[in-house]
């Protein structure tokens, strides 16, 4: 990786043939950032074992689900999930630009699924038949600066949302979208926006 230690607290990372100068002042920076952005499912969960999944946990609910029909009697359709949550004092956002448009073609394809959704996070419209154009990467960007910028959010934390039950960050787009998140806060922090999340 050619890390070079310059002094306890400085080092200097390579990629590429770039130099990037790291210290601890950054490192502090970056692990907060992560810290505050959570993941969680619905799928075979009813309401009052998701709320106590999260509850003093999160503060701000960012739902992903492409579609929503999945579960929408048991209190999950958007409208009905943002009142519940209010109750509980966590703000619930409904994000369907930052959904997987690409969930079904790429099911048996994990390599592929999370490339092709990285490739859709960067697009400026997303355009649809029948149905309202999506701008992934504008909500994008407004969510990261939402999380690391906002002052009114600056101290909360976040959990992104989906149906998948899997954990392996290799499976479901809101690990990739976590991941998407991180490398934008270290490109910001001007360290190698190259990270991967492992199982």
């Amino acid at each position: 990786m050619g890390e070079v230690s310059k002094h306890p607290f400085e080092y200097e990372i390579k990629r590429n043939g770039t130099k990037f100068i790291i210290n601890n002042v950054i490192i502090r920076n970056l692990r907060k950032f992560i810290e505050r952005i959570k993941t969680e499912h619905i799928n075979e969960r009813t309401m009052a074992s998701f709320i106590n999944e999260i509850k003093g946990k999160v503060d701000v609910v960012i739902d992903i689900r492409y579609n929503t029909f999945f579960k929408r009697n048991q209190g999950f359709k958007p409208e009905i999930f943002q009142i519940i949550l209010a109750t509980h004092n966590i703000e619930y956002f409904y994000f369907q630009d930052l959904g997987n448009p690409y969930h079904k073609k790429n099911q048996d394809k994990p390599i592929k699924a999370k490339q092709d959704y990285l490739k859709y996070l960067e697009k400026r419209l997303f355009a649809r038949s029948n149905k309202p154009d999506l701008q992934p990467h504008h909500i994008l960007t407004h969510l990261f600066n939402k999380i690391a910028h906002s002052k009114d959010y600056q101290s909360k934390n976040f959990c992104l949302i989906c149906y998948c039950a899997t954990t392996n960050p290799s499976e479901c787009h809101r690990f990739w979208l976590k991941e998407k998140l991180i490398n934008m806060k270290r490109t910001e922090l001007n360290m190698p926006g190259d990270y991967i999340m492992e199982v």
